[in-house]
Parts: C-alpha cells; sequence; structure tokens
C-alpha cells in the first residue's frame, strides 16, 4: 500500500549542501530579482531545513518563517499516490522517497527536488506524482505567500505496519492524550497531523517531537508536541533506527516512531467541545 504523507520535519540524516559565497555587490542585485519563499522553522539549526535553504538559495531568496499567529503553512488540497513501479524481475519497488517542493501562492507545487530516495527507480514516479499535488497556499498576515515543504512517498505492507504496532504497543509504559488548547476549541479550529518521536531506548524517554505532517495550526501543533513528549516506553525494549534505516547515520542508540492526532470537535447541543484522537501504539 503506498501512503503519501507531508513532511515538514523528518529523522533523515541530509548531508547539507554547501553554497559558495559571491560577491556582496552581486547578492545585492540578484536578490532583488529572486521571489521570496518562506520555510517554517520548528526546530533551530536543523540539517534538513538548511539543506533545503541550500538548494534553493541560487533561484530564490530564503526567509525563515517561525511559529507565529502571523504565518501559517500549506495544506493539501489534492493529492495523487506515486504509481507502482516494478522492477525487471516483475517485482514492486518498495521503498521511501522524500521530495522537497516549492508551494506557489496559488497552491501549484515547483521546484521538486529528491532529497532521499531508498531507491532511484522510483523518483520519476514520485516527481510525476507530485507535480498533480494541490494545495492551500501558506499565508503571512493573510496573504498567500510561496512555501518550500516536503513530501514523503512512503510504502509499507499492512501486515508490515499491523505487527510493528503489535511489537511497539507492548513497549509501552504511559501515553497520556494531548489536551486541545482551549483557543483552539473556542474558534473552532481542527486538524490532523503526523508527528515523530525520537526516543532513547536506553531509557525509554522521549527525547524529541517532531512535525512530519502539521495539523495547519500551530497551536495544534503545539499540543500535540507537549502530549508525546510526555510518553515513556519500556527501557532497552524498542529497535534502534537502524532496523529499519542500515545506512543512517542517525545514533543507534535511538528509535524512531510516528504517531497521528487528530483534534476534532464534537457538537454536543450547542455546545462545541474539542476531542483528541490519538493512534496509541
Amino acid at each position: 500500500m503506498i501512503q503519501s504523507r507531508i513532511v515538514r520535519i523528518g529523522a533523515f540524516f541530509l548531508v547539507a549542501f554547501t553554497v559558495f559565497p559571491t560577491a556582496h555587490a552581486e547578492e545585492s542585485a540578484t536578490a532583488k530579482s529572486k521571489p521570496t519563499v518562506y520555510i517554517r522553522i520548528t526546530r533551530e539549526k536543523d540539517l534538513l531545513d538548511k539543506a533545503v535553504e541550500n538548494v534553493y538559495a541560487k533561484k530564490f531568496t530564503i526567509v525563515e518563517a517561525r511559529n507565529s499567529k502571523e504565518f501559517t503553512s500549506s495544506i493539501v488540497r489534492e493529492s495523487v499516490p506515486r504509481r507502482p513501479v516494478i522492477s525487471e524481475s516483475g517485482q514492486e519497488l518498495r521503498g521511501d522517497v522524500l521530495v522537497e517542493i516549492i508551494v506557489t501562492s496559488d497552491g501549484r507545487p515547483i521546484e521538486p527536488v529528491i532529497l532521499k530516495s531508498a531507491d532511484k527507480r522510483l523518483n520519476v514516479a514520485a516527481l510525476d506524482a507530485v507535480k498533480q499535488w494541490r494545495f492551500m497556499p501558506a499565508r503571512l498576515n493573510g496573504s498567500p505567500v510561496s512555501e518550500a515543504l516536503y513530501v514523503l512517498f512512503a510504502d509499507a505492507a499492512k501486515a508490515d505496519q499491523q505487527q510493528e504496532r503489535n511489537t511497539i504497543r507492548r513497549l509501552t509504559i504511559s501515553t497520556p492524550q494531548p489536551e486541545y488548547p482551549q483557543a483552539a476549541r473556542l474558534l473552532r479550529i481542527t486538524g490532523n497531523g503526523l508527528f515523530i518521536m525520537r526516543v532513547q531506548i536506553a531509557s525509554g524517554r522521549v527525547k524529541q517531537v517532531t512535525v512530519l505532517r502539521t495539523t495547519g495550526n500551530n497551536l495544534l501543533d503545539a499540543a500535540a508536541i507537549k502530549g508525546l513528549t510526555q510518553w515513556q516506553f519500556k527501557p532497552g525494549a524498542l529497535p534502534s533506527i537502524k532496523r529499519h534505516y542500515p545506512s543512517t547515520k542517525e545514533p543507534n542508540e535511538e528509535c524512531l516512531i510516528p504517531v497521528p492526532v487528530d483534534f476534532v470537535l464534537v457538537k454536543n447541543g450547542v455546545i462545541m467541545k474539542g476531542t483528541v484522537s490519538v493512534w496509541r501504539p
């Protein structure tokens, strides 16, 4: 089964690209003619964000946008899955492809770049698919703007997913529910997102939670991150990152766990009550 996800912060290791500076006068003149593209920053000095900035630096003026009420990220309106790719032996190829795109102010994806691929033979299918996606564009102070973001084309068999969940379920100690922010409830803000927990295997504690696919609202993202950070797993029991990504340079003593979170408003008479739905491993 092929799944597609928006990715803004992923637990992938990337080698940062190098951009050689030119003369100051030349940079100033070029910057004036380059379109502006925003990139949402949720973690300072992130290697993935830095690599993306370098990819587009020659053609665009990159502006960092941090969590604020003034900036809201793009939201998927129409998505197309990656078509199956068959090898010469007749087997369907499997693996993740991480694609960087720029979503224009009218919601079109442009300038797709492959940032990570499990198999180069999957790249063309991923690029063909992402070009057909359509978005509600990012907004700054209410006006539509262009934004750089990531799309992850990932596939996994249902049996593999269920087996992984069953394994992780037996390794949890505490999974407290994230709180629905009162301000979001009053404004009737809903959303669903996908988050990555980085867990220290030895202690079972969550070291960090990052946004793999945003809920579309900063308040909801922050609430999900705060809640998931409090989860606890059995010490020394979780599998290493290298089990799924043998060639990764991520620390061997850590585990990555994806968790979807839904913020839903339930109508009860005239009162709107907020509920939070979390996939519990």
